[in-house]
């Protein structure tokens, strides 16, 4: 899962590790693959994706998904109103994506303690981290050809 670790001040290299799994996960048809990636890019991309806001004006396409999760239990009927539940008490916001779609090139799982919902506590930390990665990048490939 890990194939590098970067010094976030000096981008040095910390941390490579030497191991070497197999990343192959069986499925009866790969075609399945495409449609879980469309569906993912939906998520960011469609009009009513869950996390939309965070895919206006990208520059390149993300696929992902949004989660919340319980941090403590809500009757059948009664209403989750988190202004009346004590922060540490919260939902957890969760959000895993990659980009871009079309050569994937960084990924991320994102969860925020007590952060509300994937969509708005979890999505927009994944949107920054990829557009400072992928302009990184770029400014790094531009660079090498230059030189």
């Amino acid at each position: 899962l890990l194939a590098e670790a970067r010094d976030p001040i000096t981008d040095a290299v910390v941390a490579r590790p030497d191991h070497t799994t197999d990343t192959t996960v069986p499925v009866r048809d790969p075609a399945y693959w495409d449609q879980i990636i469309d569906d993912m890019m939906e998520v960011v991309h469609g009009a009513a994706g869950t996390a939309r806001r965070i895919g206006a004006g990208a520059q390149y396409h993300i696929a992902g998904k949004t989660g919340t999760a319980q941090v403590i239990g809500i009757a059948q009927d009664e209403e989750y109103e988190a202004e009346d539940i004590p922060e540490e008490l919260r939902d957890h916001a969760l959000f895993i994506a990659f980009a871009p779609v079309e050569a994937p090139r960084i990924a991320v799982a994102i969860v925020v303690e007590n952060g509300g919902s994937g969509s708005s506590g979890a999505a927009p930390i994944a949107r920054a981290l990829f557009d400072e990665y992928l302009e990184r990048d770029a400014k790094a490939e531009q660079k090498e050809q230059a030189g």
